[in-house]
């Protein structure tokens, strides 16, 4: 597999994302007791890394200081300078559409020390002015094993049981903690560990070469899926969202 550079969202600074696919496994089956007792098991693995580019938007470092001017739109406050509130009629712009340093929210001070700065330096205005690699990582180990017993000639029993697991690791472009967006080709930003297990039993009897009779007994336990995101694990930002309000503009 070749890889190539993208130069339109991938500048030669960041590199080539990885593109992986490695899939393998096995089967092993044979006898136990000789024409009584079989056994056969299976195991597969698939590891993928499948990544991405895109160019979105960031806050420069004007804009989080709260010097929202080159935007070219008018930025207004629903608080007057005493803190209350104020008619959407009524309100003014911010002097040069800057906020004051004052009213600026902790908690999106706090988010956005884990948002990359720009790193197309010849965008301006609206334009996106941030390029990066995103890799989806996705684990699947599956087994299953089987036996069968032939009791006599006309009963057989069997039994088995198979398990599944699937992990997926898929950060945003800003990293597995902020997330933010992913390429096109891509899921949404989470983690996700899932598992799947089933048990079976059963067996058949044959009353005549013509006539046979099968009870089989499937038991599958509740899918294990567990979805997370990943905010509230750093301290950078945890300490900031104690407070019960978000501070106003």
């Amino acid at each position: 597999m070749t890889s190539v550079r993208d130069t339109f969202s991938q500048p030669a600074a960041t590199g080539i994302p990885p593109t992986l696919r490695n899939q393998f496994g096995g089967s092993l089956g044979g006898p136990i007791k000789k024409d009584k007792t079989f056994i056969f098991g299976a195991y597969e693995v698939d590891r993928r890394k499948a990544s991405g580019s895109l160019l979105t938007r960031v806050p420069t470092a004007a804009e989080r200081a709260g010097d929202l001017s080159d935007l070219g739109v008018n930025t207004y406050g629903p608080y007057d300078a005493s803190g209350h509130p104020v008619a959407p009629a009524a309100r003014t712009p911010f002097a040069g559409n800057v906020i004051p340093t004052s009213r600026l929210s902790p908690e999106t001070l706090a988010i956005l020390m884990l948002i990359p700065l720009p790193n197309v330096y010849r965008a301006t205005g609206t334009a996106p002015n941030c390029t990066g690699n995103v890799t989806q990582v996705f684990d699947d180990d599956q087994f299953s094993i089987r036996t069968d017993h032939y009791q006599t000639d006309k009963l057989h029993l069997f039994g088995g049981y198979s398990f599944a697991q699937f992990k997926r690791i898929q950060p945003g472009v800003f990293g597995e903690i902020a997330c933010g967006p992913t390429p096109s080709n891509q899921s949404s930003g989470a983690h996700s560990d899932v598992r799947n297990q089933s048990l079976a039993t059963g067996f058949d009897y044959t009353f005549e070469p013509e006539v046979a009779d099968r009870h089989p007994v499937w038991v599958s336990p509740i899918p294990r899926e567990r979805v997370t995101g990943r905010f509230r694990h750093d301290a950078r930002i945890r300490s900031v969202f104690t407070a019960s309000t978000l501070a106003p503009l």
